[in-house]
Protein backbone atom coordinates (compact mmCIF):
# COMPACT_ATOMS: atom_id res chain seq x y z
CA UNK A 1 0.00 0.00 0.00
CA UNK A 2 1.05 3.66 -0.78
CA UNK A 3 0.44 4.81 2.54
CA UNK A 4 3.18 2.41 4.18
CA UNK A 5 5.88 3.38 1.47
CA UNK A 6 6.80 6.79 3.94
CA UNK A 7 9.23 5.23 6.32
CA UNK A 8 7.99 7.92 8.60
CA UNK A 9 4.91 7.11 8.54
CA UNK A 10 5.73 3.59 9.48
CA UNK A 11 7.84 4.52 12.23
CA UNK A 12 4.85 6.67 13.50
CA UNK A 13 2.59 4.09 13.35
CA UNK A 14 5.23 1.30 14.70
CA UNK A 15 5.57 3.76 17.29
CA UNK A 16 2.01 4.17 18.37
CA UNK A 17 1.03 0.63 18.78
CA UNK A 18 4.36 0.11 20.73
CA UNK A 19 3.72 3.07 23.43
CA UNK A 20 0.05 1.63 23.45
CA UNK A 21 1.18 -1.87 23.95
CA UNK A 22 3.43 -0.91 26.99
CA UNK A 23 0.14 0.86 28.48
CA UNK A 24 -1.44 -2.29 28.37
CA UNK A 25 -3.69 -1.38 25.43
CA UNK A 26 -3.93 -4.08 22.75
CA UNK A 27 -4.09 -2.51 19.32
CA UNK A 28 -6.63 -5.65 17.25
CA UNK A 29 -5.60 -3.90 13.78
CA UNK A 30 -4.62 -0.68 12.36
CA UNK A 31 -4.68 -0.12 8.28
CA UNK A 32 -4.89 3.33 5.91
CA UNK A 33 -8.35 4.38 4.95
CA UNK A 34 -9.83 6.48 2.17
CA UNK A 35 -8.44 9.64 3.03
CA UNK A 36 -4.95 11.16 2.88
CA UNK A 37 -3.26 10.49 5.60
CA UNK A 38 -5.41 8.85 7.07
CA UNK A 39 -5.81 5.82 9.01
CA UNK A 40 -7.54 3.61 11.48
CA UNK A 41 -6.87 2.01 14.68
CA UNK A 42 -8.90 -0.46 16.32
CA UNK A 43 -8.11 -0.85 20.43
CA UNK A 44 -9.26 -4.25 22.15
CA UNK A 45 -12.69 -4.13 23.47
CA UNK A 46 -13.39 -4.24 27.21
CA UNK A 47 -15.92 -2.61 29.78
CA UNK A 48 -17.76 0.62 28.65
CA UNK A 49 -15.63 2.72 31.20
CA UNK A 50 -12.70 1.30 30.81
CA UNK A 51 -12.91 1.39 26.95
CA UNK A 52 -13.44 5.40 27.12
CA UNK A 53 -10.08 5.61 29.33
CA UNK A 54 -8.06 3.70 26.82
CA UNK A 55 -9.80 5.87 24.12
CA UNK A 56 -8.95 9.34 25.71
CA UNK A 57 -5.21 7.47 26.61
CA UNK A 58 -5.11 6.54 22.90
CA UNK A 59 -5.52 10.01 21.98
CA UNK A 60 -3.57 11.61 23.95
CA UNK A 61 -0.68 8.93 22.71
CA UNK A 62 -1.58 9.29 18.78
CA UNK A 63 -1.51 12.98 19.16
CA UNK A 64 2.10 13.13 21.03
CA UNK A 65 3.74 10.18 19.13
CA UNK A 66 3.24 11.98 16.03
CA UNK A 67 4.48 15.12 16.49
CA UNK A 68 7.53 13.58 18.80
CA UNK A 69 8.24 10.62 15.83
CA UNK A 70 6.97 11.95 12.47
CA UNK A 71 6.58 15.77 13.19
CA UNK A 72 3.21 15.06 12.16
CA UNK A 73 0.15 16.48 13.62
CA UNK A 74 -3.07 14.11 14.17
CA UNK A 75 -6.32 15.55 14.39
CA UNK A 76 -9.83 13.54 15.38
CA UNK A 77 -11.94 16.39 13.63
CA UNK A 78 -14.36 14.81 11.58
CA UNK A 79 -14.17 16.63 8.08
CA UNK A 80 -10.39 17.70 7.32
CA UNK A 81 -11.07 17.38 3.40
CA UNK A 82 -13.97 18.47 2.31
CA UNK A 83 -14.63 16.14 -1.14
CA UNK A 84 -12.89 13.08 0.98
CA UNK A 85 -14.30 10.54 3.44
CA UNK A 86 -14.35 12.05 6.83
CA UNK A 87 -13.14 10.48 10.05
CA UNK A 88 -15.17 9.42 12.70
CA UNK A 89 -15.21 6.95 16.18
CA UNK A 90 -17.53 4.44 15.60
CA UNK A 91 -18.15 2.14 19.03
CA UNK A 92 -19.15 -1.14 18.87
CA UNK A 93 -21.45 -2.56 21.31
CA UNK A 94 -22.38 -5.81 23.04
CA UNK A 95 -24.08 -6.86 26.55
CA UNK A 96 -22.53 -8.88 28.90
CA UNK A 97 -23.58 -10.05 31.92
CA UNK A 98 -22.07 -9.24 35.28
CA UNK A 99 -19.93 -11.77 35.47
CA UNK A 100 -18.06 -11.01 31.83
CA UNK A 101 -19.06 -14.76 30.94
CA UNK A 102 -21.72 -14.63 28.84
CA UNK A 103 -22.57 -11.76 25.87
CA UNK A 104 -26.21 -11.26 26.41
CA UNK A 105 -26.66 -9.69 22.76
CA UNK A 106 -26.67 -13.93 21.73
CA UNK A 107 -29.26 -15.87 22.13
CA UNK A 108 -28.54 -19.30 23.76
CA UNK A 109 -25.15 -19.67 21.55
CA UNK A 110 -21.90 -18.39 22.43
CA UNK A 111 -20.00 -15.90 20.29
CA UNK A 112 -17.75 -18.65 18.62
CA UNK A 113 -20.65 -21.11 18.55
CA UNK A 114 -22.07 -17.66 16.48
CA UNK A 115 -19.49 -17.20 14.47
CA UNK A 116 -18.61 -20.98 13.53
CA UNK A 117 -22.83 -20.85 12.19
CA UNK A 118 -22.36 -17.22 10.84
CA UNK A 119 -23.22 -17.98 6.71
CA UNK A 120 -26.47 -15.80 7.41
CA UNK A 121 -27.97 -14.85 10.54
CA UNK A 122 -31.60 -14.81 9.05
CA UNK A 123 -33.43 -18.10 9.72
CA UNK A 124 -36.72 -19.48 8.30
CA UNK A 125 -39.01 -17.55 10.24
CA UNK A 126 -38.04 -14.53 8.03
CA UNK A 127 -36.59 -13.15 11.64
CA UNK A 128 -33.54 -10.95 10.89
CA UNK A 129 -31.68 -11.56 14.15
CA UNK A 130 -32.35 -14.83 14.97
CA UNK A 131 -29.34 -14.93 17.12
CA UNK A 132 -29.81 -11.94 18.79
CA UNK A 133 -31.85 -12.09 22.22
CA UNK A 134 -34.81 -10.32 22.29
CA UNK A 135 -32.80 -8.10 25.23
CA UNK A 136 -30.41 -7.11 22.20
CA UNK A 137 -33.02 -6.34 19.74
CA UNK A 138 -34.65 -4.23 22.41
CA UNK A 139 -31.00 -2.30 23.13
CA UNK A 140 -30.54 -2.09 19.59
CA UNK A 141 -34.02 -0.02 19.15
CA UNK A 142 -33.99 2.27 21.85
CA UNK A 143 -30.67 3.41 20.25
CA UNK A 144 -32.19 3.63 16.84
CA UNK A 145 -35.45 5.45 18.44
CA UNK A 146 -33.11 8.04 20.31
CA UNK A 147 -30.64 8.76 17.59
CA UNK A 148 -31.52 11.61 16.23
CA UNK A 149 -31.58 13.56 19.73
CA UNK A 150 -28.33 11.48 20.69
CA UNK A 151 -26.57 13.00 17.51
CA UNK A 152 -26.68 15.90 19.35
CA UNK A 153 -23.89 14.76 21.63
CA UNK A 154 -22.29 11.98 19.95
CA UNK A 155 -21.71 14.34 16.68
CA UNK A 156 -22.12 17.59 18.46
CA UNK A 157 -19.98 20.20 16.26
CA UNK A 158 -21.20 21.95 12.75
CA UNK A 159 -17.87 20.20 11.34
CA UNK A 160 -19.96 16.53 12.70
CA UNK A 161 -22.63 17.00 10.02
CA UNK A 162 -20.33 17.69 6.97
CA UNK A 163 -19.20 14.22 7.48
CA UNK A 164 -22.53 12.56 7.96
CA UNK A 165 -23.67 12.68 4.57
CA UNK A 166 -25.42 10.09 1.97
CA UNK A 167 -23.11 7.50 0.22
CA UNK A 168 -19.69 8.59 2.45
CA UNK A 169 -19.82 5.82 4.80
CA UNK A 170 -21.36 7.60 7.48
CA UNK A 171 -24.94 6.82 8.33
CA UNK A 172 -27.31 9.11 7.45
CA UNK A 173 -30.24 7.75 7.87
CA UNK A 174 -32.14 6.53 10.56
CA UNK A 175 -31.67 2.48 9.53
CA UNK A 176 -30.68 -0.16 11.15
CA UNK A 177 -28.46 -3.73 8.78
CA UNK A 178 -26.44 -6.31 9.02
CA UNK A 179 -23.14 -5.52 7.83
CA UNK A 180 -24.51 -2.21 5.69
CA UNK A 181 -22.25 0.48 6.16
CA UNK A 182 -24.11 2.79 5.21
CA UNK A 183 -25.94 2.51 7.92
CA UNK A 184 -25.51 4.15 11.63
CA UNK A 185 -26.36 0.98 13.55
CA UNK A 186 -24.57 -1.92 11.91
CA UNK A 187 -25.03 -5.55 13.23
CA UNK A 188 -22.58 -7.67 12.86
CA UNK A 189 -22.95 -10.90 10.43
CA UNK A 190 -22.85 -13.28 13.34
CA UNK A 191 -25.13 -11.39 15.80
CA UNK A 192 -22.48 -10.47 18.62
CA UNK A 193 -22.63 -7.14 18.58
CA UNK A 194 -23.20 -3.70 16.91
CA UNK A 195 -21.66 -1.01 15.37
CA UNK A 196 -22.56 2.74 15.83
CA UNK A 197 -21.18 5.23 13.03
CA UNK A 198 -22.54 8.09 14.30
CA UNK A 199 -19.98 8.98 16.50
CA UNK A 200 -17.12 11.35 16.22
CA UNK A 201 -13.72 12.88 17.97
CA UNK A 202 -15.52 16.19 19.00
CA UNK A 203 -17.80 14.41 21.15
CA UNK A 204 -16.97 13.69 24.47
CA UNK A 205 -17.13 10.03 25.10
CA UNK A 206 -17.83 9.70 28.36
CA UNK A 207 -21.31 11.39 28.03
CA UNK A 208 -21.50 10.04 24.27
CA UNK A 209 -21.54 6.22 25.86
CA UNK A 210 -23.38 7.23 28.91
CA UNK A 211 -26.38 8.75 26.55
CA UNK A 212 -25.93 5.59 23.72
CA UNK A 213 -26.22 3.16 26.40
CA UNK A 214 -29.60 5.40 28.43
CA UNK A 215 -30.96 5.36 25.27
CA UNK A 216 -30.40 1.49 25.02
CA UNK A 217 -32.29 1.10 28.21
CA UNK A 218 -35.15 2.68 27.14
CA UNK A 219 -35.52 0.66 24.80
CA UNK A 220 -35.25 -2.34 26.84
CA UNK A 221 -37.89 -1.11 29.24
CA UNK A 222 -40.22 -0.41 26.55
CA UNK A 223 -39.09 -3.69 24.39
CA UNK A 224 -39.06 -1.36 21.72
CA UNK A 225 -39.40 -3.75 18.35
CA UNK A 226 -36.97 -3.12 15.51
CA UNK A 227 -37.99 -2.05 12.29
CA UNK A 228 -37.10 -4.44 8.93
CA UNK A 229 -33.41 -3.91 8.31
CA UNK A 230 -31.62 -1.73 5.47
CA UNK A 231 -30.27 -4.05 3.32
CA UNK A 232 -29.12 -1.07 0.47
CA UNK A 233 -27.24 2.03 0.31
CA UNK A 234 -30.64 4.60 1.42
CA UNK A 235 -28.89 7.28 -0.23
CA UNK A 236 -28.64 5.09 -3.80
CA UNK A 237 -32.91 4.82 -3.66
CA UNK A 238 -35.13 7.76 -4.10
CA UNK A 239 -37.11 9.99 -2.23
CA UNK A 240 -39.72 8.08 -2.95
CA UNK A 241 -38.75 4.34 -2.15
CA UNK A 242 -37.16 5.96 1.23
CA UNK A 243 -40.76 7.17 1.60
CA UNK A 244 -42.09 3.90 1.09
CA UNK A 245 -39.78 2.17 3.25
CA UNK A 246 -40.40 4.49 5.95
CA UNK A 247 -36.29 5.64 6.17
CA UNK A 248 -35.89 9.46 7.22
CA UNK A 249 -33.06 11.39 7.01
CA UNK A 250 -31.09 11.66 10.09
CA UNK A 251 -30.58 15.65 11.36
CA UNK A 252 -28.41 17.42 8.68
CA UNK A 253 -27.48 20.29 10.74
CA UNK A 254 -26.51 20.36 14.66
CA UNK A 255 -29.03 22.46 15.35
CA UNK A 256 -32.07 20.02 14.09
CA UNK A 257 -30.04 17.43 16.37
CA UNK A 258 -30.22 20.20 19.55
CA UNK A 259 -34.06 20.68 18.69
CA UNK A 260 -34.08 17.19 18.92
CA UNK A 261 -32.29 16.79 22.02
CA UNK A 262 -34.55 19.41 23.69
CA UNK A 263 -37.80 17.47 22.86
CA UNK A 264 -35.99 13.78 24.31
CA UNK A 265 -37.87 13.35 28.09
CA UNK A 266 -35.46 10.41 28.35
CA UNK A 267 -32.40 11.54 27.58
CA UNK A 268 -33.09 14.96 30.00
CA UNK A 269 -33.97 12.37 32.57
CA UNK A 270 -30.68 10.49 31.99
CA UNK A 271 -28.61 13.35 31.85
CA UNK A 272 -30.01 15.43 35.02
CA UNK A 273 -31.36 18.63 34.28
CA UNK A 274 -28.19 20.59 35.02
CA UNK A 275 -26.22 18.41 32.64
CA UNK A 276 -28.66 18.79 30.22
CA UNK A 277 -29.35 22.71 30.25
CA UNK A 278 -25.80 23.34 30.36
CA UNK A 279 -25.05 20.74 27.17
CA UNK A 280 -27.42 22.59 25.01
CA UNK A 281 -26.51 26.08 25.95
CA UNK A 282 -23.50 25.66 25.04
CA UNK A 283 -23.48 23.85 21.94
CA UNK A 284 -26.44 26.18 21.22
CA UNK A 285 -23.66 29.04 21.45
CA UNK A 286 -21.10 27.25 19.98
CA UNK A 287 -22.98 26.48 16.81
CA UNK A 288 -23.96 30.03 16.50
CA UNK A 289 -20.30 31.37 16.92
CA UNK A 290 -19.19 28.69 14.48
CA UNK A 291 -21.71 30.02 11.99
CA UNK A 292 -20.25 33.53 11.89
CA UNK A 293 -17.00 32.75 11.13
CA UNK A 294 -14.95 31.95 8.43
CA UNK A 295 -15.00 28.24 7.08
CA UNK A 296 -11.70 27.95 6.64
CA UNK A 297 -10.39 29.52 9.90
CA UNK A 298 -13.24 26.91 11.34
CA UNK A 299 -11.42 24.22 9.62
CA UNK A 300 -8.17 25.26 11.18
CA UNK A 301 -9.47 25.59 14.61
CA UNK A 302 -10.89 21.90 14.18
CA UNK A 303 -7.77 20.54 13.20
CA UNK A 304 -5.87 21.83 15.94
CA UNK A 305 -8.42 21.76 18.93
CA UNK A 306 -9.22 18.17 18.01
Amino acid sequence: MAAFENPTTVAVLDAIVDALESMGIPVDQFHPESAPGQFEIVTAYGDALAAVDNLIKTRIVIKEVSKKVGNYVATFAPKVYAAQAGTASHVHLSLWSLDGTKNLFLNDEDLDDAKHHATSIQDDNNDPLPKVSHLGKWFLAGVLKHLPALMAITTPTPMSFERIQPCFWSGAYQVWGIENREAPLRVSQDGAHFEIKTLDGTANPYLALGAIICAGLDGIRNKEQLPPPCQVDPGALTQEERDAAGILRLPEVLEDALEKLRENKVLAEGMGPELFENFLAVRTKEAAAIAAMNPEDVRKIMIDRY
